[in-house]
Parts: C-alpha cells; structure tokens; sequence
C-alpha cells in the first residue's frame, strides 16, 4: 500500500476536528494523527531536510512525481521529534502532498486553518513552527516552478538539492520577506540601520499572521 493511501485526508480532518469540543480534546487528536505517519527514515532526517525555525526538529521531503516537463505532482514525506507535531506534519502533508506546484502556492491554507479551528489551540511558538513549515513547503513549490520553468519566466539561478532521485529547487530564504512578516523589523535602529534579530526558534517574536490570529483569538 502506497504512503499517500495511508494519509488521512482533508475531508477527515474537518469532520473529525469539527466534532471536538475542548482543545485538550484536539490535541489528542494532533498526537494521535502524528502517530499514522510512516517512519521517516534516518537518512531525510538531516539538516538538509530540516525546517528552520520550528521549536522541535522538523523535516520535510519533497520528491516530483509524474512528468516533470509538464510540472509533475510534488509528494512529501515528514516526521518531528514532537508527537504533537508530527500531528501539524500530518495535517500539513495531507493538504499540500500530491499536488502540483501551482496548486500548492493557490492553496488557502489560513483558511483551511481557520476551519478546522488549528490556531486555535497552539501556543505562539506551536504557531510559529506552523508557520515556518507553510513557508518551507511553499519555496519548495516555488523553487520546483523555476525548475520546469514556462514560456513567459527564465529558471532562476538557484542551486537544487536532489530529493528522491529527482532536482527540486530548495530557494534560500527571502530576507525581505521575512522582514514583512516580522513587525518590530520594519522600525530602524537609532543609528538608522534595520534590526537584525537572531532567533533561536523558542522567541517572542511573531510573524504577523499569528499576531493577527492571536487578535482574533482574544477577541472573540
């Protein structure tokens, strides 16, 4: 039986969160979620493979199915050293593992998020390896995208890591960007330089979207 046959499935997931009252109850279910995926073996768990910025160590492996001129399916493998998350790994895979890349960048996934109630329950640090998992997923997708590139785009000039026998590639993280989800690193320093903030993965510091997750949390 092959592994996406095991994966739960989104349907599942928003009848099963939904029936769940207290978080104690849902995060039973996070635990017992992670506890389906298959074993990922001690060769992906590397720092290759690695998720920055997730509290516990996550990884994440892509391998491009199908016909990769015509941008073939991506499927991910996943596992963390934390029960609970492997449970987000879980719920993550069966949204986004087995689509194209195009898919996965126009995939709502805050609103998915906002159905099953996630957010709802984490800590900010859960949240914010959430998050950091989102975007790793993503840049994988795009890095994919310029691997097969198109007609109207030029690939970019990144350097892919091999993943399953198959190049996908791994872009290095957009600076610029992160500063945008970071509020305190849009300010300036006295001397008129910007912050540079160093995180450990266990930090105060939020990106925006769990800040305003946050809001509406309290607020309702």
């Amino acid at each position: 039986m092959s592994q996406s046959s095991l994966r739960v499935s989104i349907e599942d997931l928003r009848e099963e969160i939904a029936d769940l009252d207290s978080p104690e109850d849902r995060i039973a279910y996070l635990i017992e979620l992670g506890q389906t995926l298959p074993e990922l073996p001690k060769e992906y768990q590397t720092e290759e493979y690695r998720v920055l910025g997730c509290q516990s160590m996550v990884w994440l492996v892509p391998k491009l199915q199908g016909d990769k001129k015509e941008g073939g399916d991506i499927e991910f493998r996943g596992s963390s050293d934390a029960p609970m998350v492997r449970g987000l790994v879980a719920i993550l895979l069966a949204a986004y593992s087995g689509r194209k890349a195009r898919d996965i960048l126009a995939f709502p996934v805050e609103d998915f998020f906002g159905e099953i109630k996630l957010k709802s329950f984490l800590t900010p640090m859960r949240s914010n390896g959430l998050h950091s998992m989102v975007q790793r997923i993503q840049a994988i997708a795009k890095g994919a995208l310029s691997l097969h590139g198109s007609p109207s785009s030029q690939p970019q000039e990144i350097k892919p890591a091999r993943t399953g026998g198959y190049r996908v590639a791994l872009p290095a993280i957009a600076i610029e960007n992160c500063r945008d989800d970071f509020p305190i690193l849009s300010e300036k320093l006295p001397c008129g330089k910007p912050w540079v903030y160093l995180d450990n993965a266990a930090s105060s510091q939020r990106p925006t979207s769990v800040l305003d997750a946050m809001n509406r949390v309290y607020r309702t």
